[in-house]
């Protein structure tokens, strides 16, 4: 499965720009803490899925993917790395000391004045530790079943399969494809 890198060119466009200069402005000026904070509470904003944290030679590149395609947003420095890192490990009580094996974690954050849950893995690399964060979606806001943008047809088939007295309803796909916000729109 490969990554699509674009540069941003969507109607969050301004919002990907404004969220780079507001972190380069603040790198060199605040601690990892209220940087990461900032981070998702904007990563949220823009309605990104996941936020990517890969080391370089020289640096830590942050990426958020926001409708499918991974954006980047800013390099941080070298020195900058290790202590974003720590700070998400520890917050997803995630063992700060082990960076050569893979690691996951899990973060509830107060965010946007709704709880969201965050999904963390860690995995080593020839450069450091790479963090990737799946930013989970609102449970408080349900898709209607009409709302999947299904063909008539297969609404109708759906439903017929949903109302069976029995069997089995498989609901497959990739990551972030809507295996989950499907099956609840059936419920």
């Amino acid at each position: 499965m490969s990554d699509s890198t674009a540069k941003p060119e969507n109607k969050n466009e301004g919002r990907q720009q404004a969220l780079q200069a507001e972190l380069r402005e603040l790198v060199d000026v605040v601690g990892p803490g209220p940087l990461v904070d900032l981070l998702m509470e904007r990563a949220f904003q823009l309605q990104a899925t996941d936020i990517h944290l890969d080391p370089l030679e020289d640096g830590l590149r942050l990426r958020l993917r926001v409708d499918g395609m991974l954006h980047d947003i800013i390099q941080l420095p070298k020195e900058a790395a290790a202590s974003v890192i720590s700070r998400l490990k520890l917050a997803a009580n995630m063992d700060i000391t082990e960076r050569r094996l893979a690691q996951d974690g899990h973060i509830n954050n107060q965010t946007l004045q709704n709880r969201r849950d965050i999904r963390v893995g860690s995995g080593p690399t020839i450069h450091g530790e790479r963090l990737v964060l799946r930013l989970m979606p609102d449970h408080n806001r349900f898709t209607h079943f009409s709302e999947l943008g299904l063909s008539e047809k297969q609404t109708n088939e759906i439903t017929n399969y949903c109302q069976a007295p029995y069997g089995m309803i498989l609901s497959v796909g990739p990551v972030g494809s809507g295996k989950s916000t499907t099956i609840y729109s059936c419920l």
